[in-house]
């Protein structure tokens, strides 16, 4: 016998907290670091090498015209020399009695440890092929983590996108289009739904494939639809996790708009259909959200080798447009170009941070600011 109740409600969480849980997770410096020091213990198991704190030595020669004279040694914990050579797509070449092993940099003399540098440089290089790899293992472990006894951390993502639906007061929302929305917080599960629904309600997330002659399937994107129907009037709204929630007037508006999230050119548009899943419809929103994130991960390239062909961005992440980014391109501080994972990563989710305030804000970051005209009236008139 089904339960007509609804289950076990999720506390309401905050925007942020749901941009929050989507940014936060292991590091490419810290997943560097992990494969490293896995690495370091099968070579020299009885050296115990922290790759974070054990520093390559790469001594400098400078000319003086007449004789060739040693310089500073420089110095980089073997993760920053992964990550180094995986942005710069370049091999690393370590040399014995070239380059060295130690934990006290600062010391005079310097205590070289007892490695062969040769092969540790090439098992960086091995490692540098394959770090994006254990990126997208970590990542998933990291999902599957339990936080609470028998829930792992991706059913609390789960319950994060499902609290967004409990709405009590949307702008420009009527009665039934909030009542639609908590009907769908209520009973995520179509089974159980169906004896609650005067809306005759689906719930589904979108299909994207490319049309035309080379017809190929994108992805699903990870927006919600939910379309209900009171009398003649049909209802749909959707939502996502970036944008937030949007009401349509028909399906030929929803299609115009999930447009902008999937450019293509004419001659191959993007077709786009409604999946309704089984079960718990945020469970499976949350799945797809992780399985785009780790798909984006994969994807990470930091070469800048022009022979090498550009991904389509567009048939794996709807949500890429070039257009955007490349007027958001010349804004960023030019500090992020040289910056270390740890500073991109702050730097990443405190601009995550700002979006959440700007979406839930009932005011633009203009409205304080007075026109122009009035702005020199008022200090003309304070210096009169």
């Amino acid at each position: 016998m089904l339960n007509n109740e609804p289950d076990s409600q999720p506390t309401p969480t905050p925007p942020g907290d749901l941009l929050t849980q989507l940014v936060t997770g292991p590091s490419l410096r810290e997943v560097a670091s992990t494969v490293l020091r896995s690495t370091l213990a099968g070579l020299y198991p009885a050296l115990e090498l922290d790759p974070d704190l054990v520093m390559v030595g790469t001594p400098s020669w400078i000319s003086d015209g007449e004789q060739i004279i040693a310089g500073d040694t420089r110095f980089e914990s073997l993760t920053d020399a992964l990550l180094w050579h995986v942005i710069a797509s370049k091999p690393v070449m370590y040399i014995d009695g070239e380059q060295f092993l130690t934990r006290q940099p600062g010391a005079n003399p310097t205590i070289q440890l007892p490695v062969n540098i040769d092969a540790i440089g090439r098992q960086l290089n091995t490692l540098a092929s394959v770090l994006f790899t254990a990126y997208q293992e970590q990542q998933l472990d990291y999902w599957n983590q339990l936080t609470k006894p028998d829930t792992p951390r991706w059913q609390e993502l789960s319950l994060a996108l499902r609290a967004r639906w409990n709405l009590k007061r949307v702008k420009g929302w009527d009665a039934d289009q909030l009542a639609l929305a908590r009907l769908v917080f209520n009973y995520p599960d179509r089974a159980l739904r169906q004896s609650h629904d005067p809306y005759q309600t689906r719930v589904c997330l979108i299909d994207l494939d490319r049309g035309g002659a080379a017809a190929q399937h994108l992805n699903i994107m990870d927006i919600a639809v939910v379309i209900g129907v009171q009398g003649e009037r049909t209802l749909i709204l959707s939502h996502s996790v970036v944008i937030g929630f949007r009401a349509h007037s028909s399906l030929e508006e929803l299609s115009e708009y999930l447009s902008q999230f999937a450019d293509q050119p004419p001659e191959s548009p993007v077709e786009w259909r409604l999946v309704e899943p089984e079960g718990n419809f945020f469970d499976t929103q949350a799945c797809t959200l992780i399985a785009l994130q780790a798909q984006a991960l994969g994807e990470l390239d930091f070469s800048d080798n022009p022979a090498r062909p550009a991904p389509d961005t567009n048939a794996h992440h709807a949500h890429n447009n070039d257009a955007r980014f490349n007027r958001i391109d010349p804004l960023l501080p030019e500090w992020l170009s040289r910056a270390n994972s740890n500073d991109l990563s702050a730097f990443s989710r405190h601009l995550m941070e700002l979006a959440a305030v700007r979406q839930n804000s009932a005011t633009s970051f203009e409205d304080d600011i007075p026109p122009i005209q009035r702005f020199a009236l008022n200090n003309i008139s304070l210096l009169m």
